[in-house]
C-alpha cells in the first residue's frame, strides 16, 4: 500500500509522473490523498465513467450554434492527451466561428502550476471582455 511509503518519496513519485510543471504543493496533497483508498476509489471511478462517457458523439451542431452567437471558446495546449491534436483540427473544420486558442504555455494540468495559472486567468480575462460593454 502507498501509505507505508514516506510522503517525500509519494511526492517524488507523484511529480516523477506528472512532470515538472506539477508544482510542489500539488504534489505533496496529490501524494498525501493517493495513500487513502477512499480517493483513489474515487479517482478510479472518475476515470472510468469520463471514459465511457467520452465515448459519446459530439454534439457538433450544438457547438455550430455557441460558436455562431459568439459564446464558444475552447483552449488547446501542447501535449493534451483529454484534447488531442486531431480534435482541435477537427472542431476547426466542423465549427466555423469558434474562438479555437493554442497556449504553449499550458499543460491540462494547468491548475497544479501558478505561473500557468496566472496565465490562463490573463487570457480568459481577455476572451470575456469581448462580453463586457
Amino acid at each position: 500500500p502507498l501509505a507505508l511509503l514516506p510522503p517525500s518519496l509519494r511526492a517524488r513519485m507523484v511529480k516523477a509522473v506528472q512532470g515538472e510543471g506539477f508544482g510542489e504543493k500539488s504534489a505533496s496533497l496529490t501524494a498525501e490523498l493517493a495513500a487513502d483508498r477512499h480517493f483513489l476509489r474515487n479517482a478510479l471511478h472518475m476515470g472510468r465513467s469520463e471514459f465511457r462517457d467520452l465515448r459519446a458523439e459530439v454534439d457538433i451542431a450544438a457547438l455550430q450554434r455557441l460558436a455562431e452567437a459568439g459564446r464558444l471558446s475552447m483552449v488547446f495546449s501542447p501535449g493534451d492527451q483529454w484534447a488531442p491534436a486531431w480534435m482541435r483540427d477537427r472542431l476547426r473544420g466542423e465549427v466555423p466561428g469558434l474562438r479555437l486558442d493554442f497556449l504553449e504555455d499550458q499543460s491540462h494540468a494547468f491548475v497544479t502550476n501558478r505561473a500557468m495559472v496566472r496565465s490562463m486567468v490573463r487570457h480568459n480575462a481577455g476572451v470575456l471582455r469581448r462580453f463586457l460593454p
